[in-house]
C-alpha cells in the first residue's frame, strides 16, 4: 500500500463490546526477583446481537503473521474477525506467549527467530516464485487462487503482507506454556 493511499478503516457498528485480558503465566526466578512468564494476551469482540451460542476462538499458528490478518487483509479489506462478529459470533484471538502483546523474557523463554523472508513467502504462500526445492512444492500448490494481486515481491499487496510479518519464538517450554494458556482461556470462556 502506498503512503499516499487513504488509511483503511472499518465499521465497528456490529461490535457491542470489546475487551482484552491475559491468561496463563507463572512467576519465574529467585525470590524478590521474580518475573511473569508464559502469559498470553487475548482480545475479544462481542457483537451487539449474539446470534450463536458458541464463540469463535481463533487459534492461529505462528506462520509469521500473528493475529493481524484476522483484522485486515493485505489488500485492505476487513479480515475474518469482522466477518464472524458481523455474523453474530463472539470472537477471541490471541498473541501466543513471547509474541506480540504477550511478554517475552530474553534468555529464559528461548530465542527469537526472524520473520520468514519475502522470497519464501512468495514461494510457499502466494505462488509468486516457483519452488526452489521439492519441499516447497506440493500437488495442490498451483490450485491456490485466493491471493490478491500478483503475489510477487514489488506488488503493493505483497509488499504490505511482508510488512506485517512478525518474529517467532522457539524454546523448550513455549509449547507447554502456550497449551496451558489456551486451556485456561477455553476454561474461562466455558464458565457460566
Amino acid at each position: 500500500r502506498s503512503s499516499k493511499e487513504p488509511i483503511p478503516t472499518f465499521s465497528t457498528a456490529n461490535i457491542g463490546r470489546q475487551g482484552h485480558f491475559y491468561v496463563g503465566g507463572k512467576y519465574y526466578g529467585e525470590p524478590g526477583k521474580e518475573m511473569m512468564r508464559g502469559s498470553m494476551y487475548v482480545e475479544t469482540w462481542v457483537p451487539k446481537k449474539i446470534k450463536h451460542p458458541y464463540p469463535i476462538v481463533f487459534i492461529t499458528g505462528s506462520g509469521g503473521q500473528g493475529t493481524y490478518p484476522l483484522l485486515q487483509t493485505p489488500d485492505a479489506r476487513p479480515g475474518w474477525a469482522f466477518d464472524f462478529v458481523n455474523a453474530g459470533y463472539t470472537i477471541y484471538f490471541m498473541d501466543y506467549p513471547g509474541r506480540g502483546h504477550s511478554p517475552f523474557l530474553p534468555g529464559v523463554d528461548g530465542t527469537v527467530t526472524p520473520p520468514r523472508s519475502p522470497q519464501l513467502m512468495a514461494e510457499v504462500w502466494t505462488m509468486g516464485i516457483e519452488p526452489a526445492t521439492p519441499e516447497s512444492d506440493w500437488p495442490q500448490r498451483k490450485k491456490q487462487t485466493q491471493w490478491p494481486g500478483t503475489g510477487k515481491i514489488g506488488d503493493p499487496i505483497f509488499d504490505y503482507y511482508a510488512k506485517t510479518s512478525v518474529h517467532g519464538v522457539s524454546g523448550p517450554e513455549l509449547g507447554k506454556m502456550t497449551v496451558d494458556a489456551i486451556v485456561e482461556l477455553l476454561d474461562r470462556i466455558n464458565q457460566p
